[in-house]
């Protein structure tokens, strides 16, 4: 203890804290009381230093769970997730209303398709023999309107040897592959529109194609069984 105590009045306070440490090891050995006060003292201070740590961690998990926990976040959450249903739910309903009618929202078109029209061709004969002198025989031709929904335009086909001469004010010989007779004015049910063509030179079997309506005036749609035959006949030919 002599040396103990020279130790401590001779070395700086770093060694005396070495020393103070050793010496409580060497009474602890002896199972004195000295030690377990000074480890129990220790002890006490360790404590106090993790209730801090503790408390902080407290304090942390405190906070985090008040979040979870927390009604107002809870109550955000809830409305969001309620605005969204009411959005899913506000699109559903829009695509129904497209789709309502079936065709996806494509109402459009010129009517064409939904115009209900018949009609036929009256003319002066089936057959035409050329006559024997000069001069040149001239068919009348009548396309009636037997039905129609609608008021629409009216034209028919004819050979391409056939030359049209007269024919209502307002007819219009279409040039082309395939030539047209065309009435410029709107026609409806029970109308007819007349039209006279002069009969060609050579002889044959001539087709005069289908009779077309059209609502617009663009798109055509051809009428059937209005495609017929007409035969020239040599002159001389008996009937």
């Amino acid at each position: 203890m002599d040396e103990a105590t020279e130790d401590e009045m001779t070395v700086d306070g770093t060694t005396r804290r070495r020393f103070a440490r050793a010496t409580a090891v060497a009474v602890g050995a002896l199972g004195l009381p000295g030690l377990a006060t000074a480890d129990h003292d220790n002890r006490s201070e360790q404590g106090e230093h993790n209730g801090n740590d503790d408390g902080a961690h407290g304090n942390g998990n405190g906070r985090g769970r008040g979040d979870d926990d927390d009604p107002g976040n809870s109550g955000e959450h809830r409305r969001d997730d309620e605005n969204r249903d009411d959005r899913d739910e506000g699109d559903d309903g829009d695509d129904d209303d497209e789709d309502e009618d079936g065709n996806g929202g494509d109402d459009g078109g010129d009517g064409d398709e939904n115009a209900q029209v018949t009609a036929r061709r009256e003319k002066d004969s089936s057959v035409f023999v050329l006559p024997e002198g000069p001069g040149t025989d001239t068919a009348q031709f009548d396309l009636v309107v037997e039905q129609a929904s609608q008021s629409v335009f009216l034209r028919g086909q004819f050979p391409s040897d056939w030359t049209v001469e007269t024919g209502d004010p307002n007819t219009t010989d279409t040039e082309g592959d395939t030539r047209f007779v065309e009435f410029t004015n709107q026609v409806e049910a029970d109308e007819t529109r007349t039209y006279f063509a002069d009969v060609p030179d050579n002889t044959g079997v001539d087709e005069f194609g289908p009779i077309e309506y059209s609502v617009e005036g663009k798109n055509w749609t051809e009428i059937a069984g209005t495609t017929e035959e007409i035969v020239v006949a040599a002159s001389g030919t008996s009937l």
